[in-house]
């Protein structure tokens, strides 16, 4: 059967199926009607819901600044939302020598930011009373790791003092209210509020031993490091400079011949080059 035959037979049919008919009557009509008319009153919602309603349900548009409510108590904190069209809520508690109890310590949004009337502001308090937490022993470590290690115990971090000694970076020891802990103070488990200030000595990497710099003008490079090294002493830098000197001769130095010197501190030579 071809393409034709078959829409031949279907218009036949059609015609008998007194579909058309129906089509034409008044109650398919007003079916149709009735129909668009639903269709209409759906679009027209969906358009009201969109344009009026959701935009004053939500202040669409409507912004506010958020005040500095760091340092104010509870209830000047909720007077002063109130008279911006803002709530707030109370997320988290902490200690801290520079508020008074129950005053506001931190708050999210921070200040001056645009926020939606009716917006939250969380704040964290400040309580009564520190809690206590023992404090760990970073004597050994390196500066940058007991530091970390004291913030995530929640202490402050008080004065850096750097003293002569020949390792690096290494803390020697810390104190707290000027009074120094040693490795068994702190084994027994010393315990101190948090968010107090702790002190920490550190090694400077230079050391205590004074020296006087030898002679390195004339000497052969490789021989010069020998000879540093003999003294715990390090070249920092090589300076190379084109002279009649044997290759690898050194020309100059700092510090000088006779200048006093730490152990560990490093020296600048200039050597000739080809």
């Amino acid at each position: 059967m071809t393409v034709t035959q078959l829409k031949n037979l279907i218009i036949v049919v059609f015609k008998k199926s007194r579909v058309m008919e129906l089509f034409n009557s008044d109650s398919q009509r007003s079916l149709i009607i009735n129909i668009l008319s639903i269709l209409l009153l759906f679009l027209v919602s969906i358009l009201l819901f969109f344009k009026l309603y959701l935009p004053f349900a939500t202040n669409f548009g409507e912004t506010v600044t958020v005040p500095d409510f760091q340092g104010l108590d509870l209830e000047s904190a909720s007077e002063l939302s109130d008279r911006r069209d803002l709530t707030y809520t109370v997320v988290d508690s902490v200690y801290s020598n520079d508020f008074p109890p129950n005053h506001i310590v931190t708050q999210f949004p921070l200040p001056n930011s645009k926020v939606k009337v009716s917006r939250k502001v969380h704040f964290v308090i400040n309580v009564n009373t520190a809690t206590t937490a023992v404090i760990p022993n970073v004597i050994g470590s390196s500066l940058g790791n007991a530091q970390q290690q004291l913030r995530s115990f929640g202490f402050k971090i008080g004065k850096v003092n750097y003293v002569p000694h020949a390792t690096s970076n290494e803390v020697l020891g810390i104190s707290l209210g000027g009074v120094q802990l040693s490795e068994s103070d702190l084994e027994g488990n010393v315990v101190a509020k948090k968010n107090q200030p702790i002190d920490i000595t550190v090694a400077d990497g230079i050391g205590k031993i004074d020296l006087k710099m030898p002679q390195l003008i004339g000497k052969p490079l490789d021989e010069a490091e020998v000879f540093l090294l003999g003294l715990n002493l390090r070249i920092r830098k090589i300076h190379w400079r084109s002279s009649q000197k044997a290759y690898g001769t050194v020309l100059n130095q700092k510090p000088l011949r006779n200048a006093k010197i730490r152990v560990n501190q490093s020296v600048d030579v200039w050597v000739a080059s080809e």
